[in-house]
């Protein structure tokens, strides 16, 4: 029985007015089937319009099918994450987390929704489960990690680290249920995979990204040299203050301008001299622009690109010296 069955079966004696007895007893089956066909037809109406060659009443339809809520509706607001037009497909996204039905959860992470051979509709249904409001259990996420699938696996990291953060990330039990998050941050994952899995290990297991960050050298790609930078700062891992003056010095500006901005917060004597020194030689503007703000940040001080100002705000500090926003101890 559907829940649209149900609802109006709960319903019926209110439409009807009070106690059935004799005839209206009898009739009330053809009621029931009345309201079910009347049901039938509305569902049958926003089928018809999911497939309009207008937008907007494709959106108007996930709109209705959200307002309605049933096991039905869930099926087609998962059908509409492959519509072409991405705001459509945007608001029957945003829309999953609010189905509370039995089984909603099974439906998105099944055929029709993260195991989809759709490649958006999957996507879609990595991002969905991040803003789920009930507890997800980590072994239901983790089979869908595919390094050879790299955005859907991020995304579906994305919301490993969201749910975790939320507390609502079933990980207890048997064996190792973050093994399969561990090793995406090895060298054969791709580099923004490798990132978002390091930042996804912080979240929910420290200890293992502890572990992570050890195997992160200087010949991983820049995104995950910059995210194990955030990460060893954000851990208390190691000497922080020698990871940024490193970074400072990396060969690509991403990670130069990374370092820059954790330097305004986590800025110790050594660090801010190591600012100004990037300021004197870093030939990308971008860089120097974040070299400048975070400057200002260490320090409540406004600048500029002046070099020599700031080299004499460095002479006058003493050797204790920690930023104004330090996260250092």
């Amino acid at each position: 029985m559907t829940a649209s069955r149900r609802l109006l079966l709960l319903a019926l004696p209110g439409l009807l007015c009070g106690p059935l007895r004799g005839a209206e007893a009898r009739d009330a089956p053809v009621r029931v089937d009345a309201l079910q066909a009347f049901a039938d037809a509305e569902l049958r109406d926003l089928r018809r319009d999911l497939r309009d060659r207008a937008p907007a009443r494709r959106r108007r339809a996930v709109r209705r099918l959200i307002e309605r809520g049933d096991e039905d509706a869930l099926d087609l607001i998962l059908g509409a994450l492959a519509d072409p037009d991405g705001m459509v497909a945007d608001e029957a996204q945003l829309a999953l987390a609010s189905f509370e039905v039995d089984g909603a959860l099974e439906r998105v992470l099944g055929r029709a929704g993260l195991r989809s051979r759709d490649p958006w509709t999957a996507l879609r249904a990595a991002d969905a489960l991040g803003r789920w409001r009930s507890v997800v259990p980590l072994r239901s996420l983790t089979p869908a990690l595919d390094r050879r699938q790299p955005e859907r696996t991020r995304a579906l990291l994305w919301s490993i680290e969201r749910l975790a953060s939320a507390g609502l990330l079933g990980a207890a039990g048997r064996g190792d249920p973050w093994g399969p998050v561990v090793s995406l941050t090895g060298r054969r994952s791709p580099d923004h995979v490798r990132a978002a899995a390091l930042s996804t290990l912080v979240a929910g297991a420290p200890g293992r990204a502890r572990a992570a960050l050890e195997g992160i050298g200087r010949g991983a790609g820049p995104q995950t040299r910059a995210a194990a930078l955030g990460l060893t700062l954000a851990l208390g891992h190691g000497d922080g203050s020698l990871a940024l003056l490193t970074a400072l010095g990396d060969d690509v500006p991403s990670v130069r301008a990374a370092a820059a901005r954790l330097a305004g917060v986590h800025a110790d004597r050594e660090v801010l001299g190591g600012l100004v020194a990037r300021l004197e030689i870093e030939p990308r503007p971008c860089v120097r622009d974040a070299v400048v703000r975070a400057l200002g940040r260490a320090t409540g001080l406004k600048h500029g690109g002046h070099v020599r100002s700031w080299q004499g705000v460095l002479e006058r500090l003493p050797e204790s010296w920690r930023g104004t926003t330090s996260g250092h101890g």
